[in-house]
């Protein structure tokens, strides 16, 4: 993908991508596990019991105790005595999942589509585990699986077209929004998604029209006011646009993202000391950010406050901030001798 500073990037993909993992997991632990009825080879006399079901149980017993480790442990050594149980599979998915091991938890979630029975569900969960294994062809695969298979499903359109965009295709994630949409004219991650892709394609009026929906369905989502401020500025109302913006609370005005688009506005209206003053109070907020104090020591500098930028620049190259060490020799070259 290019560099374009796009808010998806920062807000509306991250979030929602965010979801794929913990959608997987909800999905898989809510669902009850697929185990065939026990053999009597493979069954306790004294219980009853198979040792399939017996595995499960003590998994989903380790899983909920937060003992990931031995449930791992555990359920591969039921599935290396019956390869074939899709319940079991599906299991061990669930708890390398839960210990951040994705790419193992699709290969178990890709047996198990072989061992059957298939369902949109399942294709679906497959989807969202390769998405967050970075796999996006094989995510989009299984998306578009699950949408043939389940066409009325408004998740699989919406969740397909956030790894769409991660690839940078924002003309088949665009499809694939107004799908999500038609089936869920409430979905207002769609309708937000969609403003931000119009407005990148300079389409103002329909991104304008697209925010008013996600606006409406979510009037405080600071993503949806970002995006709302992105297109007003574009639109030459960047004082509108600051004015949004800073209806924000702190913690979700004084973040890079906002930053940005918000010091943008007040450069646009010669009002380069509120940018300053913006970032300098989200480096006083944050004093372990390097880019924070970097953006406040460039924005005191514009503002006329050399001073200023040299503390925040003395700050940043403490931090480590790359381009630090080029801004306090630019303070001392305009220093008098």
């Amino acid at each position: 993908m290019s560099s374009r500073p796009i808010i998806l990037a920062a807000t509306i993909t991250l979030a929602v991508i965010l979801l794929f993992l913990i959608g997987a997991v909800a999905f898989m632990s809510s669902r009850p596990a697929l185990v065939p009825a026990a053999s009597p080879a493979n069954q306790s006399p004294a219980t009853g019991i198979s040792a399939t079901d017996a595995a499960l149980k003590l998994a989903e017993q380790s899983i909920g105790q937060g003992e990931f480790t031995a449930a791992i442990a555990m359920l591969e050594k039921a599935v290396a005595s019956a390869p074939k149980h899709q319940g079991l599979r599906l299991k061990l998915a669930e708890a390398l999942i839960h210990n951040s091991q994705s790419p193992e938890a699709l290969i178990q979630m890709q047996e198990a589509l072989a061992i059957g029975p298939e369902s949109p569900s399942l294709h679906f969960d497959t989807a969202t585990v390769a998405a967050s294994a970075n796999k996006p062809e094989e995510a989009i695969k299984h998306y578009e699986i699950a949408q043939t298979k389940s066409s009325t499903d408004s998740r699989i359109p919406l969740y397909l077209a956030m790894v769409r965009l991660k690839q940078g295709e924002d003309l088949k994630a665009q499809a694939a929004l107004i799908r999500a949409v038609t089936l869920a004219p409430d979905l207002a991650e769609g309708w937000g998604t969609l403003a931000d892709i119009s407005l990148r394609a300079n389409a103002l009026h329909l991104a304008q029209q697209h925010i008013h929906k996600a606006r409406t369905l979510q009037p405080e989502s600071p993503q949806w006011k970002l995006v709302e401020a992105r297109i007003k500025k574009r639109s030459n109302s960047p004082q509108t646009a600051a004015e949004l913006l800073m209806t924000l609370p702190d913690n979700q005005r004084l973040t890079l993202p906002v930053l940005q688009t918000l010091s943008e506005c007040f450069g646009l209206i010669s009002r380069n000391d509120l940018a300053a003053e913006q970032y300098t109070l989200a480096a006083e907020h944050d004093r372990t950010s390097g880019p924070l104090a970097l953006k406040a020591a460039q924005w005191q500098l514009k503002a006329g406050h050399p001073g200023k930028a040299r503390d925040h620049a003395t700050a940043a190259k403490r931090l480590g901030a790359a381009g630090a060490d080029d801004l306090l020799a630019e303070l001392d070259a305009a220093t008098p001798r």
